[in-house]
């Protein structure tokens, strides 16, 4: 949508309808300005770009796991939720992969 001064800004619409006491239809229409929201939302989307490129590009091999644990608290086993191509390469020349 674009402000009184032709800047563009995101915005919300919420409508509802409902009759009045005379049995004619009204509608409310809100327009919120959500610009912060949707900046806020388009840096976390750059900074979620720039971990992956770190995680998929260091040299180091990295592995994201997820811990099993036994009634005791103990760990038993884990999980890979998600490796970097230095770790997968690390595998395959140590036969694992």
């Amino acid at each position: 949508m674009l402000r009184v001064d032709a800047a563009p800004f995101w915005a919300r619409l919420e409508a509802t309808s409902m009759k009045d006491g005379k049995g004619e239809y009204l509608c409310r229409i809100v327009i919120s300005d959500i610009t912060k929201h949707k900046q806020v939302e388009n840096a976390l989307g750059e900074s979620e770009k720039l971990y992956h490129s770190l995680f998929e590009h260091m040299l180091n091999g990295l592995a994201y796991c997820r811990m099993h644990f036994d009634d005791k608290g103990r760990p038993y086993d884990f999980t890979y939720l998600s490796v970097n191509n230095a770790f997968e390469t690390y595998g395959r020349i140590m036969g694992a992969g």
